[in-house]
Formats: C-alpha cells, structure tokens, sequence
C-alpha cells in the first residue's frame, strides 16, 4: 500500500468514526431526555394552592369550609396577597373557585351621601365607573385587569355583612378607624366601629375608611408566596419597564425622597410623598383657603421645595383640583374636581388614595362654610376643618413625566422603583 493510499484512507477512516460517533452520540442524548425528563414545574391554580392548606376544622384561624364554599377565620395570618401593586386579604373561596379579597389597607376615606343605598352612594361612585368623568377612581387604577370576576355588575364592592359576620368578630379585616360595608339583602350601606360592632349611620357627613373588595378568577395561577405578610402569595411577575407601567399603590425614589403612586394616566403619573417634608410645620395661608402659588404653602411647594429637587425636569405642570366639600353640596367628592389650579407641586385632596396613611398634614380641599378653613388629616387620620393659619406638615403631591423608565426595584415600599430617563 503506497503512502497516499494510507492517507487517504485514515483520512475517511476518520471522517467515517466521527459521523458514527456523532449519529450514536445524538441518540443516546435523544433516548436520555426521553427517559429522564426535565423536572418541569407543574402549573397550580391559586385557588387549588389555597384549598391545599386548608386549616384545622373549628379552629379561629386558617382556610375554613363553609359547605361548597371556604373563608379565611378571624385569627387568619396567612392570608396576605400582593397583587396590583397593592397587600390584599384573601376573604373567600366560592363554590366555582373564584377567590373574594380585601384590601389590606384604607383605600380612601369617603361619606355616603343623602343615600343610604350602596348602588346609589358616592362610595360606588368612586369604586366603579359610570356616566360622571370622575367615577370610577379604584377600577381605573386596576388598569382594566381581565381577571376581576364582577360583582353584581360591579368591578369593585364593599364587604358584606354576611360576610363579615362569617369571620367572626375581631377579624383580620377590622382596622383602626370605622369601615364601609354593605348589606347584601337591602343593599344598605352600614359601618364597622373599631370595636368590630356593626353599626347603621345616620349622617350624611359621616366620614368612614373605605376598603374595596374584588374577586378574581379561579383561572389565576400561583407563582409564589406562603400568605405571610413578609412572603405574601404572588400572582403576577411581570416585569414594568415604563413609569407608566407602575401601579397605584406602589413605591418609587425621586428626588432624595420616596412616593407612592395615586394615580396613572395618559398625561403623568401622580405620586405623593411617603412621609413628610421635614419636621417643620407650615401654615396653609395668610390669606383665604385658595391654594395659589404665589403664596403660603403653594409658593413654598412650587419654588424652594422645587427648586431642591434633583432632576425636577421630570415633573410637569398638572392640575390640582380645589373645588370645596362642604354640606350644601352633600359632602361629594366629586364637587372637589369644579375647580382647579396648574401647578407643578400640589398636596392632598379628598377622595385621593391612601390619604390616611399619615396624619396631621393640610390637604388643598377648602371648606365652603369658610373661607379661612381648609381640611386637614388630623391626628387621629379624620378630616377636620381648621383654621388656614394653623401650622401642620407637609405632604407635596407632583406628577411625573410619563416618558420615565423603570431602572431598578420591584415598587415596594422595601424596594422602590429607581426611575430615570
């Protein structure tokens, strides 16, 4: 055999043990994946998850059965749901899996009206969209979700009596100040006292913390979460880009300080100071209960506060509304929109979101009885009417440009967004 036909033939010899090789190689690979799969995690409804940890029966705490039905007892601590940038409580399971919850926190403060009907009272008004430009407050911030099953033709309700007397007295769901709820058979609207006592108002002016409910899907799928309050079940993972893609509810940096967002629209993105200015008090006005900027506290917000925040190129102009709440006009909140300033730094108004989460602080809503009142959050988080003069903290509301990307964070008050340009 001549030296290039020993070449050539270890050449193919080569070439002939590589394809054998590799077409051996690619099914014994092929064969392996078939007989040891990936541990692919298997999708798990919410309210599946929920049923699995059904509690001790007869206990004050946990998942509890209720016929077809479940409810979370009085003493429930694993019940917390971050969802829509907001802590919910899980009240329920229905017969179809479709899962009732409850805000965790004050949403708004807000009277009732001349109507005791909960249809007809402005507490729906600012739970659910109608005819009015300015209805619809709470569903307009769940941004349309396609997983709210409604509630009698509703997005959003209050919860009922039945079920609230179903928790049981001193449940999760009571809180610090007297809270909406509604009976179910008259559709009358009816309160809860701190005490956890059932109480029918006969006010009009009467104030009350509003905390919505929604019932969500039994499609929703679990994606994390034990019901803790610091491991909450999660729902949703998606990732926010945009400003604009934020919630109400959740938290960004700006400016050295932290906000919260209340309220995402086409034109801004309102947020207010999660907190206060600083320690010093300031008198709203010298003058009447008009917001201006050119004096009293308007001036302030709008130049010196301004001026000492860092990229305040971010904020736009916005309208502040401030028309009055005052009895001639039934206490609505909806008259608070008949007037309205352009500013670039503004503060609470009536009907805003989470306007109790402090307290002591002006809002720019004037009474009509006066005009040397204004209302503010007292110390006990009520809206009382107070002199203009008076001195109390401060919690600017501005709003942010709407071309602003989401850096870092995930929007919790842990972890706020990090926006930026």
């Amino acid at each position: 055999m001549n030296k290039k036909f020993r070449i050539l033939f270890n050449v193919l010899s080569i070439v002939f043990l590589s394809i054998l090789c590799l077409f051996y190689g690619y099914r014994l690979l092929y064969y392996y994946k078939i007989e040891h799969p990936k541990n692919v995690k298997a999708e798990i409804k919410l309210y599946e998850k929920l049923v699995s940890t059904q509690g001790i029966e007869g206990m004050n705490y946990g998942l509890q059965k209720d016929g077809d039905e479940y409810y979370y007892a009085a003493g429930s601590n694993d019940n917390y749901l971050y969802y829509l940038g907001r802590m919910w409580r899980i009240v329920g399971i229905d017969k179809d899996g479709n899962i009732k919850l409850i805000t965790d926190e004050v949403q708004t403060i807000l009277p009732y009206n001349i109507n005791d009907k909960f249809d007809e009272s402005d507490i729906n008004t600012w739970l659910n969209i109608n005819d009015n430009e300015y209805s619809g407050i709470f569903e307009k911030s769940l941004k349309g979700t396609v997983n709210i099953v409604k509630q009698n033709d509703n997005v959003s309700s209050l919860l009922t009596k039945k079920e609230y007397e179903r928790l049981g007295k001193n449940s999760f769901v009571i809180d610090n100040n007297n809270f909406w709820i509604v009976d179910e058979e008259s559709n009358k609207i009816l309160y809860v006292n701190n005490k956890g006592e059932i109480k029918e108002d006969n006010e009009d002016y009467d104030t009350y913390a509003v905390k919505p409910t929604i019932v969500i899907s039994n499609q929703i799928l679990y994606t994390s979460g034990n019901g803790t309050i610091d491991n909450p079940y999660i729902i949703d993972n998606s990732v926010k880009e945009k400003i604009t893609d934020a919630y109400v509810g959740e938290y960004l940096n700006y400016g050295g300080y932290t906000f919260r967002i209340i309220d995402v629209n086409d034109i801004s993105v309102k947020v207010a100071l999660d907190g206060y200015i600083d320690t010093n008090e300031y008198s709203y006005s010298k003058y009447d209960n008009t917001f201006s900027i050119r004096e009293g506290i308007g001036y302030y917000l709008n130049n010196e506060f301004y001026n000492s925040l860092a990229n305040n190129n971010y904020i736009v102009d916005s309208k502040y509304y401030t028309g009055s709440y005052s009895y001639n006009d039934n206490y609505s909140y909806l008259n608070t929109y008949l007037d309205e300033v352009d500013a670039k730094v503004g503060l609470y108004k009536i009907g805003d979101f989470f306007i109790t989460s402090y307290n002591e602080y002006s809002t720019l809503t004037p009474s009509e009885a006066s005009k040397q009142t204004i209302y503010v959050i007292n110390k006990n988080r009520k809206l009382f009417a107070d002199l203009i003069d008076s001195a109390y903290r401060v919690r600017p509301v501005l709003s942010l440009a709407t071309d602003l990307f989401i850096i870092e964070g995930n929007g919790t008050k842990e972890k706020p967004f990090e926006i930026g340009r």
